[in-house]
């Protein structure tokens, strides 16, 4: 099966990237530049997955996949991240985080694995994260 997946990067340069890359592999792929655009696009359309940047401007991942997972529960997120200070990040937000590599790999995998495990099955992972991390200030959405 075809995953339709939304990336969110404020780089062009890595959107067209990982377009280029995600769609030789088989998926269909939908651009945003920021979480703002991302939450517009989610009305939208339909998809399987979500990959953001952290930092991006008028809304980061983090309050964007916030506000996702409180719209679309079931929606399988994961940030995308070059900051390797988010390895091992645990959020109830996120469902992953991959850090950002020319190898696609281990984000195709999570892909794969996130996109087709089915709502319960996300859901339950979901369950066991603990909140540790969770920012409590962010408002730019």
């Amino acid at each position: 099966m075809k995953h339709v997946i939304l990336f969110a990067d404020n780089e062009r340069g890595i959107r067209r990237f990982i377009k280029q890359e995600l769609e030789r592999e088989g998926y269909d792929i939908v651009l945003t530049e920021d979480g703002v655009d991302t939450l517009e696009m989610l009305n939208r359309f339909v998809v399987d997955a979500v990959i953001l940047d952290e930092h991006m401007p008028r809304c980061s991942g983090l309050e964007a996949a916030r506000q996702i997972r409180q719209q679309h529960p079931e929606l399988p997120i994961i940030l995308f991240t070059a900051d390797v200070d988010y390895d091992g990040f645990k959020s109830p937000w996120i469902d992953a985080v991959v850090i950002k590599s020319a190898d696609l790999s281990v984000l195709t995998a999570a892909i794969d694995k996130l996109a087709s495990s089915g709502q319960n099955a996300v859901l339950e992972s979901r369950a066991l994260i603990p909140a540790t991390m969770v920012a409590t200030e962010m408002k730019c959405c």
